[in-house]
């Protein structure tokens, strides 16, 4: 969990740098790396409350434990705001204008997932 979080620090500090500094060179990939820290920050809290819930066991699911009201509270808010969605389009939109062989590279890379779990026989 600590890794995460560090991650998670990192990245924002080196997105809020490339807001402070910003050249005419960097102005494209700025608003990248700020959806970036928008959408890392929600699925990192996902994935440390799960670990969280995890390392309590059964015990975390009791009413009356703080895990269980940030656990509970982090489902609402997913339902609710839709940010990591919203991200992931924003990321999408930056990246292909910033390179046009970016949709043909995708395309390639999801037939490429496609061939693999058809050839070893998986569902989807």
């Amino acid at each position: 969990m600590w890794t995460q979080t560090q991650s998670l620090k990192w990245l924002t500090y080196y997105a809020a740098w490339l807001c402070d500094h910003e050249s005419r060179k960097m102005a494209n990939v700025t608003p990248l790396f700020t959806s970036m820290v928008k959408h890392h920050v929600p699925e990192t809290a996902k994935w440390i409350i799960d670990e969280a819930m995890t390392v309590f066991g059964g015990y975390g699911y009791f009413l009356d434990q703080e895990v269980e009201r940030r656990y509970r509270d982090k489902r609402i808010a997913e339902v609710y705001e839709g940010t990591v969605e919203v991200q992931l389009n924003n990321m999408v939109r930056i990246l292909k204008r910033l390179n046009p062989e970016f949709i043909n590279l995708c395309w390639q890379l999801f037939i490429c997932f496609i061939c693999s779990l058809l050839l070893n026989n998986k569902t989807l």
